[in-house]
């Protein structure tokens, strides 16, 4: 019994470098396809002064990521130059981790730039295909390689996970924020068969809630209701990170002009600032706020 625990521990002490190379592909590449695939929803991690800097939109730098990782991560999947794909994407991490910022992206970041620079530093191993030692193990590796990276396709295309069908917080092409043109939809109501007040007066609180690309974001929405118009409000950041607290901080600054003096039943926000995401938790709040204070 013993005998075999420990030849089973050998087994495991000879593959687990190769464990780390392919988790580690694994989650590069699923990065990797999931900024192709839905890109509007990674603009928010595009800082304004790299889209200043270098000229480019921030659709334009999602997609250049998306390349960086699906290139880098596919060699590191299959084991070839295994050392120098895997330190370029350790530092791709790093920076990455400074860009952000201290956070829990951060810090996840971090784990998975030290997890690399190990494979790095580990350089090839059994089942690498630029296995030069063992080349029967290189077959192999292509074979594992091939079936893990399938699997990863099918695995993004038809896991089932939705993913919203709108903007990220996003950015107009030049990358800077779209602070011009209609951000409220307005809802035709017929007048003749309402009642002279839909709303009770007085003041209504909210939280609404949305997923962005760090993960679920809140807003604390407040509004004050005279004769179904909305004579006040304040909204109060509930970010999980910095990127989506400069969106919602954007959010903040500018929607007051979309709301106050406006009916509540015709409300929607759409874009405000640059920010298309915040309005979703702003109008599930006011979703709540019209239950409420339905007459």
């Amino acid at each position: 019994m013993m005998q075999k625990i420990k030849s089973l521990i050998a087994f495991f002490e000879r593959h687990s470098n190769v464990v780390l190379r392919l988790g580690m592909a694994i989650v590069i590449l699923w990065f990797g396809i999931q900024q192709v695939l839905y890109v509007g929803l990674w603009t928010a991690y595009i800082p304004d002064s790299v889209v200043t800097m270098t000229h480019l939109s921030a659709v334009t730098l999602v997609y250049l990521n998306a390349l960086f990782e699906l290139l880098f991560g596919t060699l590191m999947l299959f084991g070839w130059q295994t050392r120098l794909s895997a330190l370029l994407l350790s530092l791709h991490l790093f920076d990455i981790m400074w860009v952000v910022g201290y956070g829990e992206i951060g810090v996840r970041d971090f784990g998975l730039a030290v997890a690399i620079l190990v494979v790095s530093l580990n350089g090839p191993d059994l089942l690498c295909v630029q296995n030069k030692e063992e080349s029967h193990t290189s077959n192999r590796g292509l074979w594992v390689g091939g079936v893990t990276l399938l699997i990863i396709i099918l695995i993004t295309l038809f896991s089932g996970k939705k993913v919203p069908e709108v903007s990220a917080e996003s950015q107009t092409t030049s990358g800077l924020p779209d602070t011009t043109n209609t951000q409220v939809s307005q809802v035709p109501v017929d007048t003749k068969k309402q009642p002279s007040s839909v709303y009770k007066d007085g003041t209504y609180s909210a939280t609404g809630s949305y997923m962005s690309p760090g993960g679920g974001d809140t807003v604390s929405v407040t509004v004050t209701l005279a004769k179904d118009i909305v004579v006040d409000s304040e909204v109060v950041s509930g970010a999980n990170d910095r990127t989506s607290e400069r969106y919602q901080n954007r959010f903040i600054s500018g929607y007051k002009q979309y709301v106050i003096g406006k009916k509540l039943a015709d409300l929607h926000l759409t874009k405000v600032s640059g920010a298309s995401l915040t309005p979703i938790g702003f109008n599930d709040a006011l979703a709540q706020i019209k239950a409420r204070a339905q007459m």
